[in-house]
């Protein structure tokens, strides 16, 4: 099968640096073309500006815009009859993301995927692929604790930081990737917000926060959520700890291990490379995906009980503006 791709937002860091190249990579796999859609710019090669792009002549779209766009680009897609890989959040409001799973389900035979890397990182694939195993091992759990710090932005992402365009800032970035794995883990009909703060670091662009805490509650235990940038440090990890023993992936390396002993050694992160395998293995064999829009529309849900719960504290970061 000959994959047509339209990769949207292709100027941008996720698409230049991340999508592209690894679709380069998956052509020994698979039979790809691809062109490259801007919504502002046109470069050399095959590129279109939004809007100038013959999209029927193509079957797959891949979007990796700024949130706020998200919807308009994949209901666009769909209604054309083109599969869709669309980067997380699903969209940067709940409406926008009604309207973007009604045009999936309206079009039953096109894949409508949602592309979350973290789920796809090393050792949180890991985890997940094997959580049946690590669950019996680690026994009851008695709490989980996720924590992803960063330090600045890369340059020309500082949209990420504006609540018009994101939704919100740093809880709808990383914070949706945490929610997403705790749902692959547990269900996302069994987390419950139960607390959430966030605060802004004021030499950030835009007016979204910066830091979040997000406490969740399953019937198994508690789930204390930290993310921020411009913490002046690195850590990306996610702790689970039982009765029995104690697991932790590290989502930078891809370490797991199991009460302090390597179970899985650090590794490459291939994650962008089996995520649009996963796509194209998808279209192909006309199945759904591992990573869905109706998954992305309940993780979208529970971050915004999140933001309602902050909201409070939320509007109080900005009544200097």
């Amino acid at each position: 099968m000959e994959h047509r791709i339209l990769v949207y937002g292709g100027l941008g860091n996720v698409a230049s640096e991340r999508i592209i190249p690894s679709l380069e990579l998956l052509r020994s796999q698979f039979s790809i073309e691809y062109a490259i859609v801007d919504l502002n710019d046109t470069g050399p090669g095959t590129y279109y500006k939004y809007d100038t792009e013959p999209i029927l002549k193509y079957n797959t779209a891949i979007i990796a815009t700024p949130n706020n766009t998200h919807s308009l680009i994949a209901i666009k897609a769909l209604d054309s009859g083109l599969n869709v890989l669309c980067e997380k959040p699903l969209a940067h409001t709940i409406d926008s993301a009604d309207q973007m799973l009604a045009a999936s389900k309206a079009h039953p035979r096109l894949i409508a995927m949602l592309s979350d890397h973290y789920v796809y990182k090393p050792s949180v694939r890991h985890i997940i692929y094997n959580w049946k195993k690590y669950h019996q091992e680690i026994g009851p759990i008695t709490n989980i604790k996720a924590i992803v710090f960063e330090q600045e932005l890369q340059k020309g992402r500082d949209w990420l930081f504006s609540r018009e365009v994101a939704g919100g800032g740093i809880a709808m970035d990383t914070g949706f990737h945490i929610v997403s794995i705790m749902g692959k883990l547990f269900e996302f009909k069994n987390l419950t917000v139960t607390g959430a703060k966030i605060t802004r670091c004021p030499q950030a662009p835009g007016d979204a926060e910066t830091y979040a805490c997000i406490t969740l509650a399953t019937h198994r235990a508690p789930i204390h959520i930290e993310v921020g940038k411009w913490m002046g440090k690195v850590e990306k990890e996610i702790i689970f700890k039982g009765q029995g023993a104690t697991l932790e992936a590290n989502i930078g390396s891809g370490e797991v291990l199991l009460n302090g002993k390597i179970d899985r050694p650090p590794t490459v992160d291939d994650c962008y490379p089996n995520l649009l395998k996963e796509l194209l293995s998808s279209i192909e064999q006309q199945r759904t995906p591992w990573t869905t829009f109706e998954e992305g529309y309940k993780a979208l849900q529970i971050i915004k009980t999140a933001y309602k719960i902050a909201e409070y504290n939320y509007k109080a970061c900005y009544t200097s503006k």
